[in-house]
């Protein structure tokens, strides 16, 4: 049996904590850059300058003749399917 020649040493660790430290800066840049962005572009009075009053939802519509809705709605459509 012959000797197969054995790794002699570890991982290189440099290039290993230079990637790291590449990928932190280029964390910190990112995040440097979102939050110029931020400030760039959010509007001077915080998120808005009223609060949005709710609105009342609409009551229900029921349909009085679905038979000819339908059709109004099927003629149309095909009107302008064909009429382009």
């Amino acid at each position: 049996m012959s000797k197969r020649p054995r790794e002699q040493r570890d991982v290189n660790p440099r290039p290993v904590i230079l990637a790291g430290a590449g990928l932190l800066l280029g964390l910190v840049i990112v995040l440097a850059a979102m939050a110029g962005l931020l400030a760039l572009f959010s509007p001077p009075g915080g998120l808005s300058a009223a609060p949005a009053a709710p609105q009342p939802a609409g009551e229900p519509q029921l349909q009085v003749i679905p038979p000819a809705e339908r059709l109004s709605l099927e003629a149309t459509q095909t009107a302008r399917l064909h009429g382009y």
